[in-house]
């Protein structure tokens, strides 16, 4: 846990993390890559992540309710999914880099998911799936395999190249902009 005024340096290390990461204070990611692979965790606190991977048991929950601001994260490089289930629980994943997801992402909700805001060409792949995804960035986001998007798929700005790989929308899904 990282206290109110109190700041953790990853100094450029990579960090492997088997509890929860609680965050009420200051995380400097320097470049660093944060790997989540315990059995299930909880993700709490305003976050910056360098590289972040989820490698878990069972599953990682952001937040335990609340404000949604509280449990914002955002991934300056790349998010990478290897197992488990990222539950965001309508708390958003502002990613900056590419997306590998072998996993499932799961967002029951209008709010949070994960945006694609970076400023060149965002790349996803891996057979894995999504809860709601938002494409913010006029450069668009590439489709590298097949994808299931569960709910929502949110147009703000640029396009999602699907290069012929199969898009499939859940049911009850929606794709505005």
């Amino acid at each position: 846990q990282i206290l109110s005024g109190k700041t953790f340096d990853t100094n450029q290390l990579d960090l492997y993390l088997k509890g929860d990461f609680i965050n009420k204070g200051t995380f400097l990611a320097d470049g660093s890559t944060v790997t989540f692979n315990g059995v299930s965790q909880v993700k709490t606190g305003v976050t910056t992540f360098h590289n972040l991977v989820m490698n878990v048991n069972n599953d990682l929950n952001l937040g335990e309710g609340g404000d949604k601001s509280f449990t914002q994260i955002t991934v300056n490089g790349n998010l990478e999914l290897i197992s488990g289930t990222l539950i965001d629980n309508g708390y958003g994943i502002d990613l900056k880099g590419d997306l590998v997801n072998q996993a499932a992402h799961f967002s029951n909700e209008t709010t949070g998911g994960m945006k694609f805001s970076g400023t060149t060409l965002q790349e996803v792949s891996g057979t894995g799936s999504a809860g709601r995804l938002e494409i913010d960035n006029l450069s668009g986001v590439r489709l590298n395999n097949a994808l299931t998007i569960q709910n929502e798929l949110l147009f703000t700005n640029g396009i999602l190249d699907i290069q012929g790989n199969r898009l499939t929308l859940g049911a009850g899904s929606s794709v505005t902009s």
